[in-house]
């Protein structure tokens, strides 16, 4: 799974920062059960893509010590966090299926 997050905000308070992203990570923890649920083998990998080059630090650290998700981490899920812009035209492609491009 791949999720772009535009203007993210810097993580100046890692614990609020964290907080912020609760309902993402429910989420995928739902998805997780349902998809262990149904005997499928294999985690749930998901892309991060943020685009403020003020979390260069500060998200890529939390995401090494394991504090960027812990609870989806613990329930068997990979998290990549990548610091790079990302066009919206391209991002978007991504997601789009092939047939309707």
């Amino acid at each position: 799974m791949t999720l772009f997050v535009w203007e993210c905000p810097t993580p100046n308070d890692f614990g609020g920062f964290s907080l912020r992203w609760v309902k993402i990570e429910n989420a995928l923890c739902r998805l997780s059960g349902l998809k262990k649920g149904t005997g499928s083998v294999g985690e749930i990998v998901l892309d991060v893509y943020l685009d403020n080059g003020k979390c260069t630090d500060g998200i890529p650290r939390l995401s090494e010590r394991g504090e960027f998700m812990p609870r989806f981490r613990r329930e068997g899920g990979v998290v990549n966090v990548k610091m790079q812009p990302v066009d919206l035209n391209r991002a978007m492609l991504s997601i789009v299926p092939d047939e309707f491009r």
